[in-house]
């Protein structure tokens, strides 16, 4: 018992004079949500990309290129009444920490990601089938036309995938809170507590900086925009004794981010 406590004595010493600096820097730091991933909702779509949106994606570079929108046929809707909330968010964008948190950086996104959720009303989801079909007809489309889609696709190159939009969830509105503070406004400006295994040490100030609010109008008969999207990643390639061009079901690269691609477009 007495060693626990001299160990989170230390800790403490060490952070108390970080949470003072902390203190003295008025600058906000700012977190970028475009194409967050939240957890149980998808990747959030600032670009508010269409189911079957498909994209090119260079992950030796980890860079996107949008090809073309495919019509997807709709599996079913699940419809979720009154207000659903996620509180996992990952794959933000963190810029502006102050110099006095130099080497803290994760413990600062570690406490924003903790302190922020997203709220939406009137939320359903739909799912889309024959994907891998509809990209098979874009392939015969472009021979059709003359092109040639192994320079498009790049199938013998592994650096090369496909990503292609396969469900999407919409709401008639939503919100982002940080901190227990309504953070929709860009401009907003909210304390975010530093938390340790200990307790909070300090406070940032926190902008999102950009509108990440989604959702229709008051009119009802406006037909709410997808807020969310879940993908398949594909690899294009050709078997043994296949003509064709063949697409694998493919696991998400570890050394490249989706999130980060998608902020290239």
């Amino acid at each position: 018992m007495e060693d626990m406590f001299v160990n989170k004595l230390s800790k403490l010493l060490i952070l108390v004079p970080l949470a003072v600096l902390a203190g003295c820097d008025t600058k906000p730091v700012n977190v970028n949500f475009n194409f967050s991933n939240v957890g149980g909702f998808g990747t959030h779509n600032t670009g508010l990309y269409n189911p079957g949106s498909l994209f090119i994606w260079n992950t030796e570079t980890n860079d996107f290129r949008f090809l073309e929108s495919l019509t997807l046929t709709p599996t079913g809707t699940v419809n979720y009444p009154g207000n659903i909330v996620s509180r996992s968010v990952a794959g933000m964008e963190v810029s502006g920490i102050p110099a006095s948190l130099s080497g803290s950086e994760g413990l600062v996104e570690a406490s924003i990601s903790g302190q922020t959720e997203y709220i939406l009303n009137g939320a359903s989801r739909t799912d889309y089938k024959n994907t891998i079909t509809k990209i098979s007809e874009y392939v015969r489309k472009l021979i059709s036309e003359g092109q040639d889609p192994d320079h498009l696709f790049k199938p013998r190159n592994d650096n090369y995938k496909l990503v292609i939009i396969r469900s999407v969830l919409k709401a008639k509105s939503s919100s982002l809170s940080i901190g227990g503070t309504d953070a929709s406004d860009p401009s907003k400006i909210v304390d975010v507590a530093l938390k340790t295994p200990i307790g909070d040490i300090a406070s940032v100030k926190v902008k999102a900086g950009s509108s990440i609010t989604c959702g229709s109008s008051d009119n009802t008969t406006e037909t709410p925009p997808a807020c969310f999207f879940n993908v398949l990643v594909l690899d294009p390639h050709y078997d043994e004794n296949k003509t064709a061009m063949q697409f694998r079901l493919e696991n998400k690269p570890a050394n490249a981010s989706i999130t980060d691609a998608f902020r290239s477009l």
